[in-house]
């Protein structure tokens, strides 16, 4: 739209002037839209959507958590490191499986030595 000549977006406002006076200020129309945005399937599409665009980075089975988190109080900040040790391919994701690892293998050891006495 930036590079658009003055004259053709002029055109598209009086087009769109003309749409909204002519179809889509008709009570028929008008009634058929807002029934169709209060659609539960079309409303959990946009929230869908809206957490998409908010939280990127929080895979969609963690926003439950997320959410839980903030409403207890936490940052965002706070709730995003919580929840970063939980999400594939981070660093702490990576720190956690390590820890885990080390703490199976320590584990394992201790019961070795225990049961070879």
């Amino acid at each position: 739209m930036r590079d658009m000549p003055e004259e053709a977006r002029e055109a598209r406002r009086e087009h769109g002037r003309r749409m909204y006076r002519e179809v889509l200020s008709k009570p028929d129309v008008s009634a058929l839209a807002t029934a169709r945005r209060n659609d539960p399937e079309v409303r959990r599409r946009q929230g869908l959507a809206n957490s998409d665009t908010l939280l990127p980075w929080c895979p969609r089975e963690l926003r439950p958590a997320y959410r839980e988190l903030r409403a207890k109080g936490c940052s965002v900040e706070e709730a995003r490191q919580a929840l970063e040790p939980e999400i594939a391919g981070t660093t702490a994701h990576a720190r956690r499986t390590v820890a885990n690892h080390i703490d199976a293998q320590r584990i394992r050891h201790e019961r070795d030595r225990a049961q070879s006495y």
